[in-house]
């Protein structure tokens, strides 16, 4: 398996039917307008590739935050079920880790939705901690 950047609009696209098995109400339409929208704000994407099967996926951009310094933030972390508990997602956060490193960044973030206590074990496992809460509000 390798891990490869997706740095077009259609390399993007092939994360879709990923990303499907997180948000299962997501059409392609929905998903080609966010994908086109987070391309201008340097919204970035990288896949775990067996062969030409795209079976991991996620999301991440680089900000700075008065709290932080520079960050590189990981998004949508998704594996297709039947590839989970194989190493792909850390093959994901260590390509994201790497390229924070390279982009002297200070910290890797990651949000998790409270329920997703399998995510959390998975980041647990990987060394991230908690520091506070990501709150939201429905408008």
């Amino acid at each position: 398996m390798i891990t490869q950047e997706l740095k077009s609009k259609e390399e993007m696209f092939c994360a879709y039917d990923v990303l499907k098995h997180m948000y299962d109400s997501l059409s392609e339409s929905q998903y080609e307008e966010i994908i086109a929208k987070r391309a201008e704000e340097n919204y970035r994407m990288v896949g775990v590739f067996d062969n030409d099967k795209c079976v991991c996926a996620a999301g991440f951009w680089i900000g700075t935050r008065f709290y932080s310094g520079k960050f590189i933030q990981l998004d949508n972390l998704v594996t297709l079920p039947d590839y989970r508990s194989k190493g792909v997602g850390k093959m994901i956060v260590d390509y994201v880790k790497k390229i924070g490193k390279n982009e002297d960044c200070s910290r890797l973030l990651v949000d998790s939705y409270v329920e997703n206590f399998d995510a959390h074990k998975f980041f647990f496992r990987e060394g991230f901690i908690i520091r506070g809460y990501h709150l939201n509000y429905q408008l």
